[in-house]
């Protein structure tokens, strides 16, 4: 019998420093302001950036080891065969285009479909493609390295793009309208 009652009265005790524990935590959490969440997420996209910024390289040495880099991080190589203007923010850019995963699987392309017209710095694609765009001439063909958060980012597109899926971008710009 009294092996009972210690029984119940440890295991009284180890609940409720358990629900003490939880409501500590609570508390602890409930504590946060805005700006230690905010220092917190910083701090977290820094070393994802960075983590990505790495992957990027290593396939980058091993794929196009004479590609450049954009003050944003993406990677490119052009093959020029003309000394035509670039392309200008504001025109639109007749391209054929294939996007692929790092890994190799393709998700879009032009190929079924037909060159796409593409009014830099209004349609609707991500932000890394106006950029692509404005470094290449009619008659170029560049394959681009983009880290997610100059492609779909966080959320990825559809059912096409998973999260944070860094994408390679195989672009021919036919013409300019």
């Amino acid at each position: 019998m009294n092996l009972n009652r210690l029984s119940l009265f440890t295991l009284l005790i180890i609940l409720l420093s358990s629900h003490s524990c939880k409501e500590n935590s609570s508390k602890e959490t409930e504590t946060l302001n805005e700006q230690e969440i905010r220092d917190k997420l910083i701090e977290f996209n820094k070393n994802k950036v960075k983590a990505e910024d790495e992957i990027i390289s290593d396939y980058v040495k091993e794929n196009y080891p004479d590609a450049k880099t954009t003050n944003t991080g993406i990677r490119y190589q052009i093959y020029s065969i003309s000394d035509a203007p670039k392309l200008q923010n504001e025109e639109v850019a007749i391209v054929d285009y294939r996007i692929h995963l790092l890994g190799g699987e393709e998700i879009y392309s032009t190929k079924e479909s037909g060159p796409e017209k593409i009014r830099v710095g209004h349609e609707d694609v991500p932000a890394g493609v106006h950029e692509s765009l404005l470094l290449m001439a009619p008659g170029d063909s560049a394959i681009f390295v983009m880290p997610s958060y100059r492609a779909y980012g966080f959320t990825g597109e559809a059912g096409n793009v998973p999260q944070n899926a860094i994408l390679i971008y195989h672009i021919d710009l036919l013409d300019i309208e």
